[in-house]
């Protein structure tokens, strides 16, 4: 058996173990982002709140309020 064949395929092999995951990876990670990239990186939780005129609204960063439209209340007061 010719040495030389048998170190390139075994080199060819690791490699492919190697760059194939690394580049799944990079594909996955390029595709996420965070759902909040404020200045101070706040997330908030995704509780939402019905508001008086019958929308429902979330949490607003940075200080993580309920932002009823104007003229709207919630409906029930956040605990």
């Amino acid at each position: 058996m010719n040495h030389t064949l048998f170190f390139a395929r075994s080199f060819s092999r690791a490699a492919l173990l190697v760059v194939v995951p690394a580049l799944l990876w990079g594909c996955a990670a390029a595709g996420s982002a965070p759902p909040y990239s404020g200045p101070d990186n706040v997330m908030c939780t995704m509780d939402v709140i019905q508001c008086s005129n019958g929308d429902w609204v979330g949490r607003k960063p940075p200080g993580c309020q309920f932002a009823c439209p104007a003229g709207s209340q919630p409906l029930v007061p956040p605990r």
